[in-house]
């Protein structure tokens, strides 16, 4: 994997603090936020909440899309103590909008963030994980179209310490910081013709690129090799555990895929789990160490285009790849389906 750009963006510029919404029973409502990752900071007893948000404009910078009408997605990272009470809220632009802006060669933002995960690094501050997309069609701004997996390195007040865009395709859902000070994510690299492999990325403290490794997983017959992703990636004693799917595109004939890596990149484990049954799914979206040297895995587990697949909880060895068990959780009617996402 080629490393085409870097930012060392300590003047990206940060937004406003979020709206804030009516607090009952604990639930709290954020304004224009969507939230796909939630961690929680031992050192202060709060959370840290991963996201989009999608403002009309930042810091007086207008971000709406002359194509669409519609704001481009941003990313949302944010504080909320342990009564989710706001603490503060952030969110980026690139150097290259902020001044394509200021010398007038266009008149709004041109970047749309996908966030995959954010998560607390040991000196309490984040790391978090993505695609960005810069499209001058969409956009009506001069430059290059480019569609890649980034990388963004903040202190503990979410001001940027370094972000790094890769030149892949694809996606990062998954990131934490490994025992060396390095950064290990995981996700998927996309061909033209959309077809995905699972990815696993290394990247040193400051973002410069250490290794790649991709899953190429076999169909349930061995005759030719299936799209995989993965989902997430946990520490596990002296490795780290990834989870994701082996399956045809839509979730039809998935398997879960079951990885076992060091920060060097080297395999202890890479394997597929499937129910041994043609047309059906077993997919893998989340795992935790049972601290028992078991892995349990939450996704979904059944028939997806039938509307029979339910949340699953699978708990194996992942050395040996023995099951424990798998159960399906069925709810109140046949034709409901439900997911697993985390655990």
């Amino acid at each position: 994997m080629k490393q085409i750009s870097k930012w060392l963006a300590a003047s990206l510029l940060l937004a406003a603090s979020a709206s804030q919404g009516i607090a009952q029973n604990l639930n709290k409502h954020f304004y224009r936020a969507e939230n796909v990752s939630i961690d929680y900071l031992k050192p202060t007893d709060e959370y840290a909440l991963g996201g989009h948000t999608y403002p009309y404009d930042i810091d007086g910078m207008l971000n709406i899309s002359p194509a669409t009408g519609l704001p481009f997605r941003r990313i949302q990272l944010e504080e909320i103590d342990k009564n989710l009470d706001h603490q503060w809220f952030k969110t980026y632009v690139t150097d290259a909008e902020q001044n394509a802006i200021w010398d007038g060669s266009c008149s709004n933002l041109a970047v749309s963030f996908q966030l995959g995960y954010a998560k607390q690094t040991k000196d309490e501050g984040y790391i978090l994980c993505g695609r960005v997309v810069q499209n001058p069609e969409i956009s009506g701004c001069a430059g290059d179209y480019y569609d890649n997996i980034f990388l963004l390195r903040t202190d503990k007040d979410g001001d940027v310490v370094w972000y790094s865009r890769y030149d892949r395709l694809g996606m990062l859902n998954s990131v934490l910081e490994a025992n060396d000070g390095s950064f290990i994510a995981c996700g998927y690299a996309e061909d033209k013709e959309g077809t995905t492999n699972g990815l696993i990325l290394s990247v040193d403290a400051n973002g410069a690129f250490q290794w790649a490794r991709y899953a190429y997983t076999p169909f349930y017959d061995h005759s030719y090799i299936v799209p995989s992703y993965y989902k997430q990636i946990k520490p596990f004693g002296d490795v780290y555990a990834l989870v994701g799917v082996a399956n045809r595109k839509e979730q039809i004939w998935g398997a879960t895929l079951v990885t076992l890596i060091d920060a060097a990149g080297n395999y202890y484990q890479d394997a597929i789990v499937d129910n041994q049954m043609f047309d059906r799914t077993l997919i893998g979206n989340s795992l935790y160490d049972a601290n028992d040297g078991e892995l349990t895995i939450t996704g979904m587990a059944g028939v997806v285009h039938d509307r029979l697949a339910q949340v699953s909880i699978l708990k194996l060895e992942p050395y040996s790849m023995s099951v424990n068990f798998l159960k399906a959780y069925h709810w109140y009617k046949d034709d409901d389906m439900s997911f697993g996402n985390a655990i």
